[in-house]
């Protein structure tokens, strides 16, 4: 059994088998064989890279340089809620943040940005990008499948390491399964499950194989 957990700053992908006996270490009747954690990716990937965005949009710097802690909270929150309302559905939100600063001559500044689906994409690849360099220092991704450019191949590169150390076959899972808070967000689950059908095939991704949150 594959199972990847997808949390908020951490994603983990393990194998599970069945014990052998009921145990202190297998309480709940399987062990763990191999498993792999990634730091720097989940479901506040999404939105990292759209404060990312909104700072250089609004301030002209990245998220790091703005000391305002309050404006910078402000801008996390209204980022959660746009990416809930894109992986709803939505191809287009608009970012509204009144009196989130003030100008040289103490007026005002209001944030009001609108936000696509596309852009949300394109943050996502660049943020994974930038954090390239601390995901290679971790050394739980595929060599043979390059830099993750994408939550898709970042996934699948996690999986495809786990399953080249167990020398698992992916055809030979019983099953999937995918927990974490993380991974209820709709763009996050079609990038599991597009990560795992690229591995094996849609037969990887079958319904009576694959459990995924809802």
């Amino acid at each position: 059994v594959l199972v990847l957990d997808v949390g908020g700053t951490t994603t983990s992908a393990s194998l599970v088998v069945p014990a052998a006996s009921a145990s202190e270490s297998s309480p709940h009747g399987y062990d763990v064989t191999h498993s792999l954690r990634l730091d720097g990716l989940g479901g506040e990937t999404l939105v990292d890279a759209l404060v990312s965005h909104l700072c250089h949009y609004f301030y002209e710097q990245p998220p790091s340089d703005v000391k305002d802690g309050m404006a910078l909270q402000r801008l996390y929150d209204a980022s959660r809620a746009a990416v809930l309302e894109i992986s709803g559905g939505k191809d287009r939100v608009q970012i509204n943040i009144p009196y989130l600063s003030v100008d040289e001559k103490m007026q005002p500044r209001h944030l009001d940005v609108g936000v696509g689906r596309v852009v949300l994409e394109h943050e996502v690849k660049d943020l994974l990008k930038s954090r390239g360099g601390m995901y290679e220092e971790q050394n739980v991704l595929s060599a043979s499948m390059g830099k993750p450019s994408d939550l898709t191949s970042a996934l699948s590169s996690l999986t495809m390491r786990l399953l080249e150390e167990s020398g698992t076959n992916p055809f030979a899972l019983e099953k999937i399964l995918i927990v974490g808070g993380g991974a209820r967000s709709p763009i996050v689950k079609k990038a599991i499950t597009d990560a795992l059908e690229g591995l094996g095939g849609p037969q990887l991704v079958a319904r009576d194989k694959l459990v995924i949150p809802q």
